[in-house]
């Protein structure tokens, strides 16, 4: 056909045993080929995971408007890289705030009434655990064989890929072959191809190490001849999205106020409003006021105070961690909370019924909780 070129590309080990790269060798490239940057790459990949908008699908005999899960992604994209330097920093969270919008899809809402009526399950948010020091692509494809669907079912899905950190080897070429080629083999031959109407969300947990870093590790003989080892891993070319700790979330809010439409996730709105959150939040706030007794405050459920930066720091503060991630600020929270709300429905903390014998005696208790909650947070 004209236009078109066929490279192909032979390892050089055994080169002189492969009868095809004999067959071929005088075709051989005398100069490399300039190969792209990793910008320009990831850009190329950006261009092809981006989703078309709407589509249209048939569903017992009629024509749905069919939008992809894409749609839900803030640059409408059909893949998406969750990262973060430490466990906790809020990636499952970003990933179930996703699976929440998929039920309010228009084909997802028809397909799934159908199904519930015949009984039959099919979920919309898939989860595929990948641990182990070496992936292997038929486990993968094995654990996504059962949620194969008709091609032309208008039903948008998420599919996420929880990468362990114990992940050494593999991860490459599963991803590579899963989202660029959009295919991956079984142990018995069955095929799971990629479908466009679905998002795929990677979460990993991975060290800030740059090429340069490792480079500086490396004994100075080695260095010139381990572009294999310095060489950035694949899932560093998709689009990606940063989680970072409370400590860097109130850094982007701090700079930038605006900050809150950027595609990284800071502080999530449904838990800032949360009543857990706000009545830690209110009761640390207002026993750091000198001019105040904590005899007779109470928290009002649904009243919500201050803003996301605010919130941050008093609960960072008093969490009794320098540099805390969201879960260890999210149990010195979820602690502190239910030991005020056993405080608010004591009698012995009701200052109109002691407060003329034990004058002061809820603000000692807060304060004590206060102290407990950091402690508790230390030792786990």
């Amino acid at each position: 056909m004209a236009g078109l070129s066929l490279v192909v590309i032979c390892s050089s080990e055994n080169e002189d045993r492969a009868h095809m790269a004999a067959a071929l060798d005088q075709y051989r490239l005398a100069t490399i080929p300039h190969c792209a940057s990793p910008k320009d790459i990831r850009q190329y990949l950006k261009t092809q995971f981006k989703s078309c908008s709407e589509q249209r699908g048939k569903f017992r005999d009629q024509i749905l408007p069919w939008t992809p899960a894409a749609a839900l992604d803030k640059e409408g994209l059909a893949v998406r890289v969750l990262s973060s330097e430490r466990a906790g920093s809020g990636k499952s969270l970003a990933v179930f705030r996703l699976s929440e919008s998929l039920r309010g899809l228009r084909n997802n809402n028809t397909v799934l009434d159908y199904l519930r009526d015949m009984e039959a399950d099919v979920p919309l948010c898939i989860s595929v655990p990948i641990y182990g020091p070496l992936v292997h692509q038929c486990d993968i494809a094995e654990s996504l064989l059962p949620h194969i669907v008709l091609p032309d079912l208008p039903l948008s899905r998420i599919f996420h890929l929880d990468v362990h950190p114990s992940v050494r080897g593999g991860l490459d070429t599963l991803l590579f072959n899963l989202l660029v080629l959009g295919v991956l083999k079984s142990s018995s031959g069955q095929v799971w191809r990629r479908r466009s109407s679905d998002l795929y969300v990677i979460e990993l947990t991975s060290a800030q190490c740059t090429s340069e870093t490792v480079k500086r590790r490396l004994p100075i003989s080695k260095r010139i001849s381990s572009k294999k080892v310095i060489a950035e891993p694949f899932y560093r070319l998709l689009p990606t999205i940063h989680c970072g700790t409370p400590m860097q979330t109130l850094f982007q809010l701090r700079k930038n106020p605006m900050a809150g439409n950027s595609l990284n996730p800071l502080f999530d709105n449904g838990i800032f409003q949360n009543s857990c959150v706000q009545r830690v939040f209110q009761y640390l706030k207002f026993q750091e006021s000198a001019d105040n007794s904590l005899d007779n405050f109470w928290f009002i459920p649904g009243q919500v105070m201050g803003d996301h930066a605010e919130c941050i720091e008093t609960l960072t503060r008093n969490c009794g961690i320098e540099d805390p991630s969201w879960a260890e600020l999210r149990h010195f929270v979820n602690f502190l909370n239910s030991q005020l709300q056993a405080c608010e429905e004591s009698s012995f903390c009701n200052m109109e019924l002691v407060g003329d014998t034990l004058e002061g005696f809820r603000s000692f208790v807060v304060r004590f909780m206060i102290l407990m909650s950091r402690v508790r947070v230390l030792i786990n």
